[in-house]
């Protein structure tokens, strides 16, 4: 499961940046958001992730509490 959150983090923000194309023909606002958007989003994802991987804790529990079985599954 941690395995696969970082995954699927990593793959997104990878998706988010390469998809990222300039363009001069936008109103300034627009080309703002979408260069605020490709530079704070991933890492933003990866250290969010790896906030929860820790919350997570050791196999078999969240936060100090027991989980079920499937859910390391």
């Amino acid at each position: 499961m941690h395995g696969g959150l970082i995954l699927v983090v990593v793959v997104t923000a990878c998706w988010l940046r390469w998809r990222w194309q300039p363009s001069d023909r936008q109103p300034w606002q627009h080309r703002w958001h979408h260069t605020l958007t490709a530079f704070c989003l991933p890492p933003l994802m990866v250290i969010s992730a790896a906030i929860a991987v820790l919350c997570m804790g050791h196999h078999g529990s969240m936060l100090g509490m027991r989980v079920l079985p499937y859910g390391c599954w």
